[in-house]
């Protein structure tokens, strides 16, 4: 616990937030080859998406209920 904390604060208080479904090793390797070489580029990961740790969901910020 406490290690994701200081994990979290290293990477700017983001982290990757992971949704997807079972892949086969064909969409592995395409996804591999693509946060490789946005990452050479200097760009986000394109297959995770990046969430802001601790930042309240928009339907809390909003004012509407669930």
């Amino acid at each position: 616990l406490v290690q994701d904390v200081i994990d979290a604060r290293l990477a700017g208080w983001t982290k990757k937030s992971f949704k997807s479904s079972a892949k086969t090793k064909e969409e592995v390797r395409l996804d591999q080859q693509r946060e490789l070489h946005a990452k050479m580029q200097g760009e986000a990961s394109p297959t995770a998406e990046q969430i802001i740790v601790g930042q309240r969901p928009n339907y809390v910020t909003s004012g509407q209920s669930v």
